[in-house]
């Protein structure tokens, strides 16, 4: 093995071979996925299933591939869900981890065609010192929408956006 890192025509083959398994398998219609691969000239199809089956190789194609992978074939499935119903504690560590699986968040949208969003004309207007009325009756045309900037201010205040400090109401006591 070399030291050398890939090359970006390697790194390109390796995400189009990858790209290409993943069309392969969507397109896929049947129910053994997985046992298809597993079946040779060495391995007969029972030692085949028992080795599918397994918690470990379950294991580690739910972190590896996914769920999908595993509900693709019948005979990973339904060891699935014996193991579920068992409780097994490394299936549920893994499902759970796969659940928390995020997907990398969007943009918030397209900007508005006066290029800001209103959370920005908002911080804007409360840079200036305007009241929270002011800042309605500027963006809405009444001054009833107040509650509405202050929300907007607050959620900016906790989210670390640069704000004007909030005001202090003087208490009766």
């Amino acid at each position: 093995m070399s030291d050398q890192p890939p090359t970006e025509e390697d790194l390109q083959d390796l995400i189009e071979a990858a790209q290409e398994a993943r069309r392969e398998f969507e397109a896929y219609d049947g129910d053994e996925y997985l046992i298809s691969g597993w079946v040779d000239n060495d391995t007969p199809f029972e030692k085949a299933v028992s080795e599918l089956t397994d918690p470990k190789t379950l294991l580690l194609i739910l972190s590896w591939s996914g769920l999908e992978y595993i509900l693709a074939d019948k005979h990973a499935t339904a060891a699935l869900k014996k193991l579920l119903i068992q409780r097994h504690p490394g299936i549920l560590a893994n499902l759970a981890v796969y659940v928390k699986r995020t997907k990398p968040k969007g943009k918030p949208g397209p900007k508005p065609k006066d290029g800001k969003y209103l959370y920005e004309k908002i911080l804007e207007l409360d840079a200036q010192g305007k009241s929270n009325g002011k800042i309605s009756l500027a963006l809405f045309g009444t001054a009833a929408k107040s509650n509405l900037v202050a929300a907007h201010l607050d959620q900016a205040r906790n989210k670390k956006y640069p704000t004007r400090r909030a005001e202090q109401r003087p208490t009766n006591k």
